[in-house]
């Protein structure tokens, strides 16, 4: 997974916020870490790539890593800790009706 600070920096810069405020800003109205929220983003992403059959030529790890993650396991971990399943329990259930 990227450092947090690197992607706090950055995504301060794009928006014109120094990446401590951004930080703050994100703690304070979100009650989470800018990590914590970028990485729940990053599942929402995975989750609407994953419905969307312009990916289906990808693996959910291939998905994953599309999305920002930077390894299985830390994809694996986060998906698990925000959605409460692994990848592929969350896929399966969605296939079911």
């Amino acid at each position: 997974m990227s450092r947090p600070g690197i992607e706090a920096d950055r995504r301060g810069r794009r928006i014109g916020i120094p990446p401590h405020q951004l930080s703050k800003l994100i703690n304070e109205r979100c009650g989470k870490s800018f990590a914590e929220f970028i990485n729940e983003k990053r599942v929402q992403e995975f989750i609407r790539r994953m419905n969307d059959g312009q990916y289906r030529n990808l693996s959910l790890l291939g998905i994953a890593l599309d999305v920002g993650f930077n390894s299985k396991s830390s994809f694996n971990l986060i998906f698990k800790k925000v959605t409460g399943h692994t990848p592929t329990e969350f896929k399966e259930s969605k296939r079911q009706p």
